[in-house]
């Protein structure tokens, strides 16, 4: 027995294109709708980008909010949002898809891995310690896998090109780095509630990313299997 399909929304699937396709104007006037449009574009890419630096996401949130950005764009609703914080929850094309908490804790994430870059040790090689050679950083049991330090100083002696991209504040984590360096796999917690999986996967993907996956349940069905 094949699922029934869930009713399309026309409308909403109108609005959620003219929301995609509108890129706006960085060089409007600030407050207005192309204005707001084309920050809150570069906002969610600084977001999503690992490598966007701190400093140039704070800046562009701190435009957002000063400028009253939100109250000139529009939800999926077609109503603009009430509040600074009811845009950032938003899901794009309408919002940032994240709550002002978690977007904080992306940007001292990215501090910190700067920070921890600027005075990192290359970790001790193998056989670099003991016998009067004490030279680098050196792991301890409390200091190892995925501790930041730790991962910074085997960054640090490995791939100082990723050290140096650290430096410069491509990275929103210690953690993202030592993924780019090979050092780490990327792992997380499947809740099992269908809401909360949704929420998390919604988090972790590109608009497009999400569409596609999104498509693809649709197309599965509510069996797991292709009609």
């Amino acid at each position: 027995m094949v699922a029934a399909r869930r009713p399309v929304d026309r409308a909403r699937i109108a609005t959620l294109i003219e929301a995609k396709e509108d890129a706006g104007e960085l060089g409007a006037a600030p407050g207005t709708r192309p204005w707001a449009t084309a920050v809150r574009w570069r906002a969610h890419n600084a977001l999503k980008d690992e490598r966007s630096k701190a400093k140039h996401l704070a800046v562009l949130l701190g435009l957002l909010r000063e400028h009253k950005g939100h109250a000139v764009l529009n939800g999926a609703d077609g109503e603009p949002f009430a509040s600074f914080e009811d845009f950032c929850q938003a899901p794009m094309p309408f919002g940032l898809g994240y709550d002002i908490a978690a977007i904080e804790r992306i940007i001292e994430e990215r501090k910190s891995a700067e920070a921890r870059a600027e005075r990192a040790r290359p970790l001790a090689a193998p056989g670099e310690i003991g016998n009067g050679r004490g030279r680098g950083e050196h792991a301890t049991p409390t200091r190892r896998g995925t501790d930041p330090d730790y991962l910074t100083a085997r960054i640090a002696r490995d791939r100082p090109d990723i050290l140096e991209r650290m430096k410069a504040g491509e990275y929103r984590s210690v953690r993202a780095a030592a993924r780019d360096a090979g050092l780490v796999k990327e792992r997380w917690a499947a809740p099992t509630d269908p809401v909360a999986l949704a929420r998390a996967i919604r988090r972790r993907l590109a608009p497009a990313e999400f569409a596609q996956f999104a498509a693809l349940v649709d197309e599965l069905g509510a069996d797991g299997r292709a009609p």
